[in-house]
């Protein structure tokens, strides 16, 4: 019989939910079927610890209720950030129904030695397996757990076959306390240059965003990326990513699952543009203003990372398969 996946995930327009929705469409191109309750990761939030009160009782006996639609699956995915390892977040109250509990987020906080030192101890004992958009680790992995790199589907695609630019404008992300002195040197070089700027400053739903990356031909990314979902949009859109540093970017380093990054020996791929300083940074926009071309940048992110765009199935089927086996065992 063909197994049914839940995924739980936040209402709220980020990482999680554009996760959430690209994971459905990968698991029904394998054939499974596959539901995505945006209320999953709330309903673990409201539900609290056994008390004396009469309101906690009852709230909590009509979210007991709602999770037992979940008893009709074979896997369940929560995906979310590092939220999910928290006490806040109450798994017990799944995890008495007896189903495999994954989850999904863009980096395996086993490889991250900040996260680790930040979250409860045992936290990766949560869940009983870990599926990531990247396999690139910060530190030498801390943990037995291996995870999934089973990368991200774009709920972009397909698009059409050819991309075009009627002008040369670049995109400046949310401003970043802390990092104003960057920005700083980023409008400079922008007003120098005489650049069309769009300054992100709201909320977006996923489809008002991707209208406004369709437009980008370069984009600035404005702290340090954990990996940065956007920063994928973009380049399928036919941008470039212009960052001070390496570091900020490094999911998107070209290395193989499981390597730490470093900025001494982690290439990428011309997709990214880094820069040293303000006459730098001018130099290079005025060269790629010269020479952009968004549809070598599209075929540079499919020929070199197709995984961020595509997700690769293969890995995602033996994840969902060894999973399903570890638990029938155990």
């Amino acid at each position: 019989m063909t197994p049914k996946i839940a995924i739980l995930t936040r209402n709220e327009f980020r990482s999680p939910k554009y996760l959430a929705y690209g994971l459905k469409k990968m698991l029904t191109s394998l054939g499974y079927k596959a539901d995505v309750y945006e209320d999953g990761c709330s309903l673990l939030q409201t539900i609290k610890p056994k008390d004396t009160s009469i309101k906690t009782s009852i709230q909590n006996h009509w979210i007991a209720y709602k999770l037992r639609k979940f008893a009709n699956y074979d896997l369940i995915v929560i995906s979310d950030t590092m939220q999910a390892f928290r006490e806040v977040m109450n798994i017990d109250a799944i995890r008495h129904l007896g189903k495999p509990l994954i989850h999904y987020e863009v980096f395996f906080m086993g490889g991250c030695k900040y996260w680790i030192d930040r979250l409860p101890n045992n936290a990766l004992e949560k869940y009983d397996s870990y599926w990531v958009v990247s396999g690139i680790h910060d530190d030498e992995r801390l943990c037995n757990k291996k995870p999934h790199s089973i990368g991200l589907r774009l709920l972009e695609t397909p698009q059409q076959a050819s991309l075009q630019k009627n002008k040369f404008v670049a995109l400046l992300d949310f401003a970043r306390d802390g990092y104003e002195e960057y920005r700083e040197i980023q409008l400079e070089a922008l007003n120098t240059l005489n650049i069309d700027t769009i300054v992100l400053d709201k909320e977006y739903t996923f489809s008002e965003i991707a209208d406004e990356f369709k437009k980008v031909s370069i984009a600035f990314i404005a702290f340090p990326e954990a990996f940065g979902v956007p920063i994928v949009q973009l380049q399928y859109q036919g941008s470039k990513i212009f960052s001070p540093q390496k570091s900020w970017v490094k999911r998107h380093a070209l290395l193989d699952d499981g390597e730490v990054f470093s900025d001494n020996d982690s290439t990428f791929t011309s997709n990214f543009v880094f820069y040293d300083n303000l006459d730098d940074l001018v130099i290079k926009l005025k060269n790629e203003r010269h020479k952009h071309s968004p549809n070598i940048i599209r075929q540079t992110l499919l020929q070199n990372q197709p995984d961020f765009v595509d997700g690769d199935l293969n890995k995602l089927k033996n994840a969902i398969e060894e999973c399903l086996e570890t638990f029938s065992v155990n």
